[in-house]
């Protein structure tokens, strides 16, 4: 929806000025015209505030999670809702190395939070509130920032052989079996706290 609307104000652009410059119509048209095309621009401009802010698709998350909040709401079939599950990560900064990317996107200079919303899913809800006061849930709402990895289908099964690749489950020599259905569901992976190597 977001992107169908500049096209529709260059579309509407591009039939007014065909209209004034190459059709034989009247002064009166065309300037009622010119005063449509304001007023619908006018419009257009108060209206974009209402799209911006809402939480972004799941195929721009950033492959480190650093979770801020989580916000769960589940699915009310009397209502009608799907329900979503959403996160507050802090985005790391982002450079475009692209020209047009550089100009038309957003530049991100230093981390900066961001909402994104994934499916509602039982499981990773439960994964999402499991272990009481060390759940990610009850640690976000402490204000301490979780650090994790989101992951579609990864991690259904793991066979003795290893790990499943991505998408797949693990089989007993370990190459995983798994088809790529885009129906998988998200796992969430809490990193373990940093290392350091004593000397």
């Amino acid at each position: 929806m977001t992107i169908a609307l500049p096209i529709l104000l260059l579309g509407l652009f591009c039939l007014s000025f065909w209209l004034l410059v190459e059709s034989k119509v009247k002064w009166q048209f065309k300037t009622l015209l010119i005063l449509g095309f304001c007023f619908f621009t006018i419009v257009f401009y108060q209206a974009t505030p209402s799209f911006l802010g809402w939480g972004a698709k799941p195929n721009q998350l950033p492959e480190i999670l650093s979770i801020r909040s989580v916000v769960i709401k589940e699915p009310n079939f009397l209502a009608k809702q799907d329900g979503g599950i959403y996160f507050l990560i802090e985005q790391p900064a982002v450079e475009y190395n692209e020209a047009s990317l550089k100009v038309f996107s957003y530049n991100i200079k230093d981390s900066e939070p961001r909402l994104f919303v994934l499916p509602y899913s039982r499981k990773l809800h439960e994964q999402l509130a499991k272990d009481g006061e060390r759940s990610v849930i009850k640690r976000t709402q402490r204000g301490q920032m979780v650090r994790g990895s989101l992951v579609k289908g990864f991690g259904e099964g793991q066979g003795k052989g290893g790990k499943g690749f991505p998408g797949q489950k693990g089989g007993k020599d370990g190459k995983g079996s798994g088809s790529e259905s885009q129906e998988q569901e998200w796992t969430f992976y809490d990193l373990k706290p940093s290392y350091f190597q004593e000397k």
